[in-house]
């Protein structure tokens, strides 16, 4: 895995109790339990849409936007 999708999900894969989410989980190669494995394949991730202000202030200064 690449130093990106490791950092991004290390910053926004995370949930307000400080657990990883179902996407974090995936992109770290973390096995999945069944119920996070079904909201996985019943929602799709969202597609990014270039709109850099969704992401944290971190991820931002991260990127140099």
């Amino acid at each position: 895995m690449s130093a990106l999708k490791r950092r991004l999900a290390t910053l926004e894969g995370r949930t307000r109790e400080g657990t990883l989410s179902p996407w974090g989980k995936q992109w770290l190669g973390i096995p999945l339990s069944a119920d996070e494995q079904k909201h996985v394949e019943n929602e799709s991730q969202p597609e990014f849409d270039g709109d850099l202000s969704k992401f944290s202030k971190e991820v931002r200064e991260w990127l140099g936007q």
